[in-house]
């Protein structure tokens, strides 16, 4: 049987050319149906279809035995057989179909839901008397008018051209319109026959004949809603006991999954449990069902099955001492052709799989197995190193083979005596590795521990400084020949001896270093206080002022007062040395007058004896400029007086010379000076007068690349002003 839900889209149709006089913009025509195809199209239900030229009506029967005939294209079905190829009876019979909402395709619903059976019109057909025209004028609740095609199921505002209108509009409230051009069969047939209020029997074999086709059954809206599920349950219900019957004839050996349906309905229509499914179609539907399901199981178990015998014979292999993990697979089969378990696989090449992979299995357990026990022989031997006193970091390989043998807890282990030299000599490289490592913690604890405490000697010794330091006793220009006596008494003098970096000597000059920086940074606040006061340190100056003046400052609150001490110390040096130098300039310059004066008279007076008084030669020489140049008249005495010794003395008589006396330089005054009273302007000059009394100090003549050694040229002495002079130089 054919199934109508199928045929619409898979039949083969014909149509003849559009009949002569039909336009192409008829609104009978669906819209969506080609026009230059070669099928004739008809109306249904507001849809074009092609009308097939085979029989279009199918013959069923009731439960009874009653026929009834239902039609493959309007999807209804009828107690008698309608016209099966003439074209307008079957158009005819289509449009007057009822939809699914009770309406009539070509025709309108009366007001009360009273069918008007009425014809429509077909291209090249007449006009049959009665008919419902092409077009209804319609008026929606507001008032608007606008146009429904009955055939196409469209609706428009405009007025189409030819409309006549037949009667007064009709309101929208008062007919339902078609909402969908899609039918159901449940509800076409139910509605045809609802005119009495009841389910007639025609209505139950349109529902029986949708559920042998394989569709599901729209639900009715006059039947009651139990009756589609009691209908299913019966209808699986009877699938099921038809499987059974299958299975019980299947198992019985009437018949194979690999028969056809024409073999085996020979077995099974003799029995009568074959008619508790009454169509054919609807059996062999299950039987297909069935054979699948059943030929699934099989195959499923057949799986199972080689599988467990693959397993199986995998777990034998690994079990079976004969088993060698280079065995070839021809030895294989002739060792274990007899075997259940290596005949229950009869696959050549499943059996040399398995076989191979319970090889790869067997020889990762030895391997496994094989670094277990190295690793543990490792183990054991790290704790017999261990356990021997005389094996440090720096015994050698040969020296411990000689501690094993002699050791007892070796020679009783019998894995040990077994085990592989290489493992024996990586036990032994990381024992060695792990003696290394402990002792250079140890050693990095030592150092640690001895540095920490050299840290604490030289703490005791820095504050041995700083107590010194604030006594006064050590300075920036202290030395160590001076410090030495004082140093020495104390304890932490000689702990730090005992250190092997650092000595005293060393931490003291580092210490000396610090109080210069210091000093160099006091010092240049103390002379900006001084300046801004505009004070000067003198001869007589006292200390207290000096020290008054600077602590009253802000900035002079943080300096030294060592510093300050030394600083005053220097300056009243620097006065000193002022003064002195001025006074030696005074008697050189005294010293030239009176040599111009000596001159003035030996030219003007001559040679004259030792009677000769000041008095009688103030005449002659009043007038000359070297007698005006003097100052007083007491200096020019005392000049005269010395031309008259100077002659006396040249004359060759034994009178007493005068001793020059020489200057005697204090080195250490010197020193002092140089380091504290250098001022930044002086600093050019001082590094002139070393690098000429050290001429080698920036270039050595032997890594020079002349052939000759330079000879430094010696230089002329200069004559410096007094102001030019720093403060080492005043002193000097």
């Amino acid at each position: 049987l054919m199934n109508p839900y199928q045929t619409t889209n898979r039949l083969q149709f014909f149509q003849p050319p559009n009949p002569a006089g039909l336009e192409t913009n008829s609104p009978i025509i669906a819209t969506n149906s080609p026009q230059n195809s070669n099928t004739i199209q008809g109306v249904v239900n507001g849809q074009s279809m092609a009308v097939p030229p085979d029989d279009i009506w199918m013959e069923y029967k009731t439960s009874e035995g009653k026929p009834y005939y239902y039609n493959k294209i309007t999807k209804q079905a009828s107690w008698t057989k309608g016209p099966s190829t003439t074209f307008s009876a079957t158009t005819t019979s289509l449009t007057n179909s009822p939809n699914i909402n009770g309406h009539i395709s070509g025709g309108v619903v009366a007001v009360g839901g009273n069918i008007v059976q009425q014809g429509v019109l077909f291209p090249g057909q007449p006009e049959v008397p009665g008919s419902i025209p092409l077009w209804r004028e319609l008026r929606t609740a507001d008032g608007k008018y606008y146009y429904y095609n009955s055939v196409t199921k469209v609706s428009q505002w405009t007025k189409p051209e030819g409309f006549v209108s037949t009667g007064p509009p009709i309101t929208v409230g008062s007919v339902s319109l078609p909402s969908s051009t899609n039918t159901s069969t449940k509800s076409t047939v139910g509605q045809v026959n609802n005119k009495n209020g009841t389910s007639s029997l025609l209505e139950q074999c349109m529902e029986k004949t949708l559920q042998n086709l394989g569709k599901p059954v729209v639900e009715k809206k006059t039947t009651t809603p139990s009756s589609p599920a009691k209908t299913e349950n019966v209808k699986n219900l009877a699938a099921e006991k038809f499987k059974e019957f299958i299975k019980e004839k299947y198992e019985h050996g009437r018949f194979k999954l690999d028969d056809n349906w024409n073999k085996v309905i020979r077995h099974l229509q003799t029995d009568c449990r074959w008619s508790i499914i009454t169509k054919v179609s609807e059996k062999k539907h299950i039987f297909n069902i069935w054979k699948d399901q059943k030929a699934k199981e099989e195959r499923e178990n057949r799986r199972l099955g080689l599988r467990k015998n693959k397993d199986s014979l995998e777990k034998w292999l690994l079990d079976n001492p004969l088993l060698k993990p280079y065995m070839s697979f021809s030895k294989a089969e002739k060792v274990f052709a007899s075997e259940p378990a290596w005949k229950a696989v009869t696959d050549i090449q499943d059996r040399k799989d398995i076989f191979r992979n319970a090889q790869d299995l067997m020889r990762s357990t030895f391997k496994k197995r094989e670094e277990e026990q190295s690793r543990k022989n490792k183990d054991a031997l790290m704790n017999v190193l261990t356990d021997i006193p005389e094996i440090t970091y720096k015994t050698t390989w040969k020296e411990a083979q000689y501690f094993l043998s002699i050791d007892p807890t070796f020679k009783k282990n019998k894995n040990l005596l077994k085990m592989n030299k290489i493992d024996a000599l990586e036990a032994f490289q990381d024992h060695i590795y792990n003696l290394e490592d402990e002792h250079e913690k140890e050693e990095s604890r030592k150092n640690k521990e001895q540095k920490r405490e050299e840290r604490k000697v030289r703490d005791k010794y820095r504050i041995l400084l700083d107590k010194l330091a604030e006594e006064g006793v050590i300075t920036s220009l202290t030395y160590w020949s001076e410090i030495y006596a004082t140093i020495s008494k104390h304890s932490c003098f000689e702990e730090m001896l005992k250190q092997t970096k650092l000595n005293p000597l060393d931490i003291f000059k580092c210490y000396v270093n610090e109080l210069k920086e210091s000093y160099d940074k006091d010092k240049s606040v103390i002379k900006k206080i001084l300046e801004k006061a505009n004070f000067t340190i003198e001869i007589d100056t006292d200390f207290e002022t000096i020290k008054d003046l600077i602590m009253n400052d802000e900035k002079g609150q943080k300096t030294n007062l060592s510093n300050v001490k030394m600083f005053f110390t220097s300056q009243k040096l620097r006065a000193e040395k002022r003064r002195q130098h001025a006074v030696k300039k005074e008697e050189k310059r005294l010293k030239k007058l009176e040599n111009a004066f000596h001159k003035m008279l030996s030219s003007i007076v001559g040679e004259i004896d030792e009677k000769v008084m000041y008095e009688d030669i103030v005449d002659k020489i009043s007038s000359e400029d070297i007698y005006n140049d003097v100052e007083d008249d007491e200096k020019r005495q005392q000049f005269f007086n010395s031309y008259i010794v100077k002659l006396t003395t040249s004359c060759g008589h034994n009178h007493s010379k005068q001793k020059e006396s020489k200057k005697i330089k204090n080195k250490k005054l010197l020193k002092y000076q140089q380091l504290t009273d250098t001022d930044d302007s002086d600093g050019e000059e001082k590094r002139v007068e070393y690098e000429r009394k050290r001429p080698f100090q920036n270039g050595s003549p032997i890594s020079s690349d002349d052939d000759e050694e330079p000879v430094p040229e010696k230089k002329e002495k200069i004559e410096v002003n007094d102001e030019d002079l720093s403060e080492g130089e005043i002193r000097d």
